[in-house]
């Protein structure tokens, strides 16, 4: 068995990779600069609302009933008669880049920061 002590070097890195980590991790915990949007993503195409004012969306989308809520600067399915319900316990979207999906209704939720999506992509 090969044993190798740890030098001064090896520390050094470790830290530094620890604080880098610890940083990138906390800018998702940021506040987000700008007005924050909600952008409703559905088969009769895309709305945008702004997450400043409480409100219920009723949504049909592919068929499937929905009410989204926003509340409280963040917004989440209240209700779907989709078959298993998953959209109702992924939590509020709060923050530039969250997003809340319902795939049988073909709906996704995403939040904006200044009009511009800080998600990866939605696949149509």
């Amino acid at each position: 068995m090969i044993s190798k002590k740890r030098t001064w070097l090896d520390i050094i890195i470790i830290a530094i990779a620890l604080v880098i980590s610890a940083l990138l991790i906390g800018l998702k915990f940021l506040p987000s600069e700008g007005d924050l949007t909600l952008s409703v993503i559905s088969e009769g195409g895309e709305s945008e609302y702004s997450l400043s004012e409480n409100r219920e969306i009723e949504l049909m989308s592919n068929g499937i009933s929905l009410i989204i809520r926003i509340e409280n600067s963040s917004a989440y399915i209240l209700s779907s008669e989709c078959p298993n319900g998953i959209c109702m316990k992924q939590g509020r979207a709060k923050r530039a880049g969250d997003t809340v999906v319902c795939a049988p209704a073909g709906v996704a939720l995403i939040i904006k920061s200044g009009g511009v999506s800080h998600g990866d992509a939605v696949a149509g």
